[in-house]
């Protein structure tokens, strides 16, 4: 949040939102969602190597509320009059966050993600994110982690995953 302020990563105000700290409420939230209910509940299904084949598995139902979530945040997005949240013409952390959470879910297993026509918004983000200057030169070096997680086992476990989707 502190690096949101300092770079001007909040937005502006708008016609609709015209009070800052509830334009900042708005965005935290975002925020927190994107990153706790995707991003870290997406290393737990890693960390805990969910087979996805057993939908009894208590981790199994994790993936469900991750889809469940993307689908919120797509629904929030098409909402918006812009490419992004809360009518804002540049991304904010929000949309920062939820780029990231968006594809860390889609590259780690489909199930994560909810059907096609539910996250059409949070793949015209993903793309017009990837246009962005400073994320365009990221993808286009192949700067991208090679690895989700630093566990000794996640190759093999994303290795078996790759097995059972062919």
């Amino acid at each position: 949040q502190l690096l949101a302020r300092k770079f001007n990563l909040y937005g502006k105000l708008t016609s609709s939102i015209v009070d800052q700290d509830l334009l900042h409420g708005y965005i935290d939230g975002v925020v927190s969602c994107a990153y706790t209910d995707v991003i870290l509940n997406s290393f737990l299904c890693i960390g805990s190597m969910v087979d996805f084949s057993d939908e009894n598995n208590l981790m199994y139902r994790l993936t469900k509320n991750i889809s469940n979530v993307l689908k919120l945040l797509n629904n929030l997005l098409k909402k918006s009059s812009t490419s992004f949240y809360y009518d804002q013409l540049e991304p904010t952390i929000a949309d920062y966050f939820v780029f990231e959470a968006f594809t860390i879910a889609r590259d780690y297993h489909h199930k994560l993600i909810p059907n096609e026509e539910d996250c059409q918004e949070l793949m015209k983000l993903e793309q017009i994110m990837k246009e962005r200057p400073g994320l365009a030169n990221y993808f286009n070096k192949h700067l991208l982690f090679k690895r989700f997680t630093g566990s000794l086992t996640e190759s093999e476990y994303l290795a078996k995953l790759v097995d059972r989707h062919k």
